[in-house]
């Protein structure tokens, strides 16, 4: 947003910003703590706006900003692919209302709306047509003179329903390998790190670039009794995220010490697993199962298979059965 408006300031273009907290509770601050939010958290790495961005508001519902109310009956909902979008919101919506984030307004240089342009229509597109985009909302400074007196001057701007903060700026991205102490320590201030504690990934032709290569701990190791800004995810606000972060959540691989040492698991795992081995073959060798019965055998106990005399009758035999 920084940019167009660099690029179309000394055109008497400017934009505000409308936050809201409506879709998805995605704004929760409070006005005063709007503007760090932006600086340190989304976008983050010191983003600080180049227009004006006002307290929040509502755009659709009971309380609604009038503001809005003018430009939604001025400019129709017109866009009948979107899709069912009812589970995004906390309340019923109307046909016309401000579906999600990215939603703005084209308004003309006498203050007249001009088009309306949904969350899905690419940024090339407001590019081409010379059309400022992105961030916490748009729109064009004078636009309370159009609304009160019918005309305005300055060059045609963009008015956004609402948007939370949110994406990565360029400057957030990875940039070159830094070579140099200063592009070392410029790398360490992006990413809201100490130099001593700043390590790139290897230039080894990966594309990791000048982002840090943060140790492999896995969540598990955090205090879990600590007052994170995100507690499910402990990590705070600003915080450089982990290359793999995918892989060191909670529900993965948990690299958290153990206190036992490896090599003192490995022996007394080894050392029972002998034990056990040395009893079997001494069990073996010396059965102490000793018999609490003479052994028994059918047929009056084989009398005849034994060689017993057939002439003979044999004594009885009392087998016991169980």
């Amino acid at each position: 947003m920084n940019t167009l408006m660099e690029m179309f300031g000394d055109l008497n273009f400017t934009v505000l910003g409308f936050p809201s907290n409506q879709f998805g509770l995605q704004s929760p601050e409070v006005n005063h703590e709007t503007i760090n939010i932006l600086k340190y958290v989304r976008p983050g790495c010191g983003f600080v706006p180049k227009f004006p961005v006002f307290g929040k508001i509502e755009v659709n519902g009971l309380n609604e900003e009038p503001l809005f109310t003018y430009l939604k009956e001025s400019l129709p909902f017109v866009n009948p692919v979107i899709g069912d979008m009812k589970k995004f919101y906390w309340s019923p919506i109307k046909v016309n209302d401000i579906r999600w984030n990215f939603e703005k307004f084209l308004i003309t240089a006498d203050g007249m709306p001009f088009k309306r342009y949904e969350l899905h229509c690419p940024i090339e597109n407001y590019v081409r047509q010379q059309q400022p985009v992105n961030m916490a909302g748009v729109g064009f400074r004078r636009l309370a003179q159009a609304l009160a007196k019918g005309k305005g001057s300055g060059m045609s701007g963009l008015l956004s329903g609402c948007r939370a903060a949110s994406g990565v700026t360029k400057d957030g991205l990875p940039g070159p390998y830094p070579t140099t102490p200063d592009e070392k320590a410029a790398a360490a201030k992006k990413y809201n790190m100490r130099v001593e504690d700043y390590e790139p990934y290897p230039d080894n032709g990966e594309g990791y670039g000048d982002y840090p290569k943060l140790p492999d701990r896995s969540q598990h190791e955090r205090d879990p009794w600590y007052q994170w800004d995100h507690p499910d995810l402990r990590r705070n606000w600003g915080e450089p995220m982990h290359w793999n972060f995918d892989m060191f959540i909670r529900n993965r691989v948990d690299t958290s010490p153990s206190p036992v040492s490896w090599s003192t698991m490995c022996k007394q795992l080894f050392g029972f697993i002998g034990f056990m081995l040395f009893m079997f073959y001494v069990g073996e060798k010396m059965p102490a199962y000793q018999p609490v019965a003479p052994k028994q055998y059918p047929y009056n106990n084989l009398y005849l298979e034994r060689g017993g005399d057939p002439e003979k009758q044999p004594e009885e035999v009392k087998n016991y059965e169980i």
